[in-house]
């Protein structure tokens, strides 16, 4: 992992970068993260009923696991950006709603069932779109 950190004061800029050696290390990540999201998106079902929010949860799924990244593909792709950064940014931009989604609707009391439902609609139909994504964008 290399920290990002401002180059006067030291001080780490709030991100940072996470490489691989290999394909394998990656998946590895992945799994160990969808270990630690299905747990917390169950305990957000428990509370809200995912009957009233389907259809608003499917539509923020799509936007956020197809509409985005294809707009995000189109625009890397008029503007000749490099494969390995276009790879970057349609893969950011593939990721399911996260629980900082429900996180906000818990706090303002507003579209707490639709954010749950979306954030466990979002995770699970992720398997599929994130592998297409990369199909795409190795074929690409």
């Amino acid at each position: 992992m290399n920290v990002i950190t401002d180059r006067e004061s030291g001080r780490s800029r709030g991100f940072a970068f996470i490489t691989y050696d290999a394909p394998s290390d990656a998946n590895k990540a992945m799994a160990e993260d969808l270990n630690v999201a299905f747990p917390l998106v169950f305990w957000a079902r428990q509370e809200y009923s995912a009957k009233a929010s389907v259809g608003e949860a499917s539509t923020i799924s799509a936007i956020s696991l197809v509409l985005h990244p294809a707009i995000s593909f189109a625009i890397c792709h008029l503007l000749h950006v490099p494969r390995e950064l276009t790879s970057a940014v349609v893969l950011m931009a593939a990721m399911a709603p996260g629980v900082n989604a429900y996180l906000f609707a818990s706090m303002y009391h507003r579209g707490q069932s639709t954010a749950a439902s979306a954030v466990l609609l979002g995770t699970a139909a992720s398997i599929l779109s994130v592998s297409a994504w990369l199909w795409i964008l190795e074929t690409a």
